[in-house]
């Protein structure tokens, strides 16, 4: 019968923590951009992709310190230490854009698979987000204008979308 060895985990693993909160604020996070994963995407083994935030390709370059590789567990240190995913492929793109990063998605891949009533729902978030978005730039400095273009060009995209999910499913094509 084999025993056990004992190690101290920096004797088999390389260990990386952060970003840290100095060095990513919720201010960073942008409407359109990278994906990151954070303590509230990590599961059971795996992450979960509902409401990831996302940041700057600047700040993706800035932060590639913390690129994630595939066969990567990341968990909590603090808090919800019981919360952990294994990265896998699907979560790493070619270049290591990962980090806490994942890859940038085919958004068109991305709204097709969506049904009808998420559509309806993932527009109504950007018109949303738009709404604020005006908002702020009535109030406050707005980080990145560009925003304002994207939004606007995902609201389109996603209507087409839904007037084309609606159309087929009406039998008219």
């Amino acid at each position: 019968m084999s025993e056990w060895k004992e190690y101290k985990l920096g004797e088999v693993a390389s260990v990386q923590t952060g970003p840290f909160g100095s060095q990513l604020h919720q201010k960073d996070y942008v409407n359109f951009g990278t994906p990151i994963i954070t303590v509230e995407h990590l599961g059971d083994n795996r992450i979960t992709y509902q409401n990831l935030p996302r940041i700057t390709d600047k700040d993706k370059l800035r932060l590639k310190k913390y690129n994630l590789q595939v066969g990567d567990v990341v968990f909590s240190r603090v808090g919800s230490v019981d919360r952990r995913a294994l990265v896998t492929k699907h979560e790493v793109c070619e270049e290591r854009a990962g980090g806490y990063f994942m890859k940038k998605t085919d958004f068109n891949k991305e709204l097709a698979a969506l049904s009808v009533v998420e559509l309806q729902i993932k527009v109504a978030e950007w018109r949303g987000q738009l709404l604020s978005l005006r908002l702020n730039a009535a109030t406050s400095h707005i980080k990145d204008y560009s925003q304002f273009q994207k939004l606007r060009r995902n609201i389109a995209r996603g209507l087409t979308f839904l007037e084309s999910k609606s159309v087929t499913m009406n039998g008219k094509e």
